[in-house]
C-alpha cells in the first residue's frame, strides 16, 4: 500500500474503532498535544539509541494522554509511527478547522462528553 492510504486506514481506525473524533479531538486535544506527539513519531533514533530514545519520550506523553498507551506507539517500527503522524496531522487539521468553522460562523460552542455520548451546544 502507499503512504497515503496507509495514512487514511489509520485515521479511519482513529475515528471508527478508537472514537478519536473531531469532538474528542476539540474536547481533548485542544493544547496541541496532537503535534505534540506526531514530533515525538517521526523521530527515527539509530538503533543503538532507540531503547534510550522510547523511554524518555515515553516519560513525557502529551498532556492527558496515557502514558503506558503512548509508550506503545512509540514502540512501533519507524514506518508505522510515520503512518500514525500522518493520521494525527489530518486530525489536528480537522480540530482547527473545525474551531475556525465556528468562528467564521459567529458562534460560540460548548462540547461536552459524558457517559458514552457527546454533546455539542451552539449559539448564534
Amino acid at each position: 500500500m502507499d503512504g497515503i492510504t496507509l495514512i487514511i486506514d489509520e485515521r479511519v481506525k482513529q475515528t471508527q474503532k478508537l472514537g478519536r473524533t473531531v469532538i474528542h479531538d476539540v474536547t481533548n486535544n485542544s493544547e496541541y498535544q496532537l503535534i505534540d506527539a506526531v514530533s515525538a513519531l517521526i523521530i527515527d533514533p539509530p538503533l543503538e539509541l532507540r531503547d534510550t530514545f522510547i523511554e524518555s519520550q515515553s516519560s513525557y506523553p502529551p498532556v492527558g494522554w496515557d502514558r503506558e498507551k503512548w509508550k506503545k506507539l512509540l514502540e512501533h517500527p519507524y514506518t508505522k509511527r510515520l503512518q500514525i503522524a500522518g493520521a494525527l496531522i489530518a486530525a489536528e487539521i480537522d480540530r482547527v478547522n473545525f474551531k475556525l468553522t465556528l468562528a467564521d460562523d459567529g458562534q460560540s460552542s460548548g462540547i461536552s462528553q459524558g457517559g458514552s455520548s457527546t454533546e455539542i451546544s451552539v449559539r448564534l
